[in-house]
Formats: C-alpha cells, structure tokens, sequence
C-alpha cells in the first residue's frame, strides 16, 4: 500500500485533527491544573494571614510573634517554603520570619496608604533575594497588639513557587503520556475503521482489475447497501456493458467482414489458376501469378479476422479448451513440417530437447499459435540464421518457446508489435512481403483462452525470443 493512496491520506487527515484536539486538550488541562494550584496556594496564603493576625490579637500571644513565625517557616509538614514580614504604615519591618531577612517583599505600587481598612494584594515577585519566584500575598490590617491602641499593619507572607512549578511540570508530563496513549489508540481505530470502510472499495478495485478482454461478462457485485459505492458499482457495471457490446459488435462486424469476403476470393483464386493453365503470354502469366499470391494472402487474412474475432469475443473459445495436450509433441509435429521452408531460405529449424509439457487446451489453436510464431521468425531471420523451438516444464507451467538469431526487435517495439494490424518496418532480412499484421495479436489471444501468456525476450542486439506460458496440466 503506497503512502499517497487515499486510505493514508484520510488517516493522515483524521490523525491530524485528532492530534490538533489532543493538544488542545493537554494544553487546556495544563493550564487548568496550573490555576487551581495556584488558586489553592493563594487560599493557604489567606489561612496564613488570618493566623498571624489572631496571633497578634491575642493579649497573650503577640510579646511572642516572632517565636510564632519562626515555628510556621519551620512546620515540617508544609511542602513549600514561606516567608513572612510584618510591617508598621510606615513600611518598616516589625517581625519577620527566619531567612526573611534577604528577601525583597515590595509593598503593592498601587497601594494608598492613606486609606483606612483592609486591603489585600497578591501578586507574583521575582529578584527577591532567593533562586525562585515568589507569590506574595499582602495585606492590610487593624489590628489591636497588647493594650495599645488600634493600628495598621502590613501583612506579608510569600511563598516559593519553585515545588508548585514542579508539581505542575510533572502533571504535564502525566497528562501528556496519558494523551500520547489515546492518541495511539486513536490512531489504530482510525486505521481500523478505514480499512473496513475502505473494504467494498478495494474489492471493487481487485474485480475491475480482473475483468479484461475475456471476462468481460464478469461484474462488480452490488453490496445492496444503497449507499455511494454501490452507486460507483452500478456505474461501472453499465459502462462494462456498453464496453462489453461495443466488443462484440467490432468482434462480429470483423468475423461478418471476412466471412463475406472469403467465398468470392475462393472464386477468384479458383478462375486464376483456371487462367494459368491456359495459353497465356508469358508478360501477363507474372502478373496473373503475382494476383494470386495476392488473393492468397488476403484470403489468409480473412480466416485470420475470423480466428481473432472468435478468440476476442467474451468467452473466446474457451468451450473448446478439453483436451489434454502435450507441447512437445506438438513442437515436434511442426518443427518437422516446417524445416522444408525453413531450409528453402537458408535457415536452420532446430528443436531443442523437449520435455513432456502437458496442458489442458484446444490443438487447433495451439498449432496456430506456434505456426505464427514460426512464420514470424522465418521471415525476419536473415538467410545463413538459426530458429530454435524448445519446450520446458516446472510442474507448474510449461513454455512453449521460440528464439530466432534475427535483428531484434526494438524496446520501443514491444509491445506495439502485439497490436493487431501492427507492422514493424520492412528490412532486407525479410524474405517475403509484410504478413496481416494479426499474428502476434493471435498467438497472444489463444495463449489468453488458454489462461496463459506471451513473454518477449530481446536484448539491444540481436535476436528474440517468444515464450508462451501456461498453466501446466498434471501428470496422470
């Protein structure tokens, strides 16, 4: 499966927008997280402060404050590190706690110290004297110390960030591990779920690609879930049709073509040799036999029009195909009918050492499959030449195989000389006129009726060999 097809891209898609949303979500957690800590702290600053001035209300507690601020800097259960300072409206320092003394807790800018009553500040210094910032939360109070008369004094009590920091750093990460997890599981519910939606496509796409120029009264199949893919189902399936009658009608029209054709080229050969046993002068005899050999080679083509239009209709010829053939034999048979031409132009016709290669198929049309190979390579082989046949087995397939020392056939070639009524240029290496142009395009359509295939085997120089593979037949 390549990355660009479209079941990567609507995982990348989907994965996407699921990553987008699992960031968003740790991001939002994190910032969540963060303020209700922060939001917790504050509310402890707030007990704090109202500790410290019960404290001092107290007639008999206040001589002892800094005792009091001393034992809260130290209480071993508190998990962060406070600081506290007592100040008069003057901003001078009454009290304060242990190590308070180098750190910087300013008074709130836009305090007035001039207003009367209470006032709270809170709000997060950094450069205070210590490695980490502080939430320093201030407030301003009346208070009554001892026998004294009621006065204002500044509360401050800071404290370190630096363990909130913490806290909050490894609740990212938890949140974020747990995201990546879900993540991952999303992304193999997204895989999953495009697979199976994805299924019915990829089924179309197996049965389109197997229905070809044999098949084709085969059709996708209709899931019946009224949705788009078997709306696309029926679409193809109608236009396989049109396909599959516009095939048949050029298949007929051919076959019908040759078929008329055939009998009154018959009467025309027939009245031409009819001429030539006659006494005739020797400057139209040439072009009387030159005729002939005319009508001869049309009429070949004729039955070759008829053959391919029977083996290209659907179904082809595939109703002959139950016998059980041995290639060797067949090889054999036709090697030796065919060496007298094969030698008449200089050629050597060889058989190499067959094995029996048994395949299930029609007779008929392998002889014409291998006699089309023959001629092919008889006339483009140059005189002085070899054409080798040669049939092979694996148990599994057999080749038939036919290998000529002419002048190869061009890559760009290849695969045009299959197409019916192709010619390649006439060279000097042939010793006869171009043929119908149908030969190669038979012996492909009757390796096709057989389930088989024709494999071109040419390098830059020269020479060429032709491999019919079928499937091979089991032994008795």
């Amino acid at each position: 499966m390549k990355l660009g097809s479209l079941r990567w891209r609507l995982i990348g898609v989907s994965g996407s927008l699921a990553l987008i949303a699992a960031l968003a979500v740790v991001a939002m957690l994190e910032r969540r997280v963060s303020e209700q800590s922060l939001a917790e702290i504050a509310e402890t600053l707030e007990e704090e402060g109202d500790e410290v001035v019960a404290f001092l209300e107290d007639p008999d507690l206040a001589p002892a404050v800094d005792d009091f601020l001393r034992i809260e800097t130290s209480h071993r259960f508190k998990p962060r590190l406070y600081f506290y300072k007592i100040r008069g409206i003057d901003g001078r320092t009454r009290a304060q706690s242990a190590g308070a003394q180098s750190v910087t807790l300013p008074l709130p800018t836009r305090w007035n110290l001039s207003t009367r009553g209470q006032v709270v500040s809170l709000e997060t210094v950094s450069n205070a004297g210590v490695d980490e910032p502080l939430l320093v939360r201030s407030e301003r109070v009346e208070v009554k110390v001892r026998d004294r008369e009621r006065e204002t004094l500044i509360i401050q009590i800071a404290v370190s960030l630096g363990s909130w920091r913490t806290e909050v750093r490894k609740q990212f990460i938890t949140d974020a591990l747990t995201s990546a997890a879900i993540l991952a599981a999303m992304f193999l519910l997204i895989w999953f779920v495009t697979a199976m939606s994805l299924r019915p496509v990829a089924a179309i796409t197996r049965q389109a690609a197997h229905i070809g120029a044999r098949n084709l009264d085969d059709r996708i199949p209709i899931a019946g879930a009224a949705d788009e893919l078997d709306e696309l189902a029926k679409v193809l399936n109608a236009m396989l049709d049109r396909l599959a009658d516009s095939m048949r009608r050029t298949a007929e029209f051919s076959a019908d073509v040759a078929h008329q054709l055939r009998p009154p080229l018959t009467r025309v050969r027939a009245r031409l040799d009819l001429l030539l046993r006659g006494e005739i002068p020797a400057s139209l005899r040439g072009e009387i036999e030159a005729l002939g050999e005319e009508v001869v080679r049309l009429s070949r083509l004729c039955g070759h029009l008829l053959l391919l239009g029977r083996l290209e209709l659907p179904g082809g010829e595939a109703h002959l195909l139950g016998e059980r053939i041995d290639l060797k034999e067949v090889a054999e048979e036709l090697v030796e009918q065919c060496s007298p031409m094969a030698h008449e132009r200089g050629l050597a016709l060889k058989i190499g050492a067959p094995v029996p290669a048994h395949v299930r198929g029609n007779r008929v049309l392998l002889v014409e499959a291998l006699l089309n190979l023959i001629d092919n390579a008889v006339r483009w082989t140059p005189s002085g030449g070899t054409i080798r046949v040669s049939v092979d087995s694996n148990g599994r397939e057999a080749v038939l195989s036919v290998a000529d020392s002419g002048p190869g056939i061009p890559e760009a070639e290849r695969e045009r000389i299959f197409q019916p009524f192709y010619r390649m240029g006439e060279t000097a290496v042939t010793h006869t006129s171009a043929g119908s142009g149908l030969g190669l395009a038979i012996v492909r359509a009757i390796a096709r009726t057989h389930g088989g295939r024709v494999e071109l085997l040419s390098s830059a120089g020269p020479g060429a060999e032709f491999r019919v593979v079928f499937p091979a037949f089991p032994a008795d």
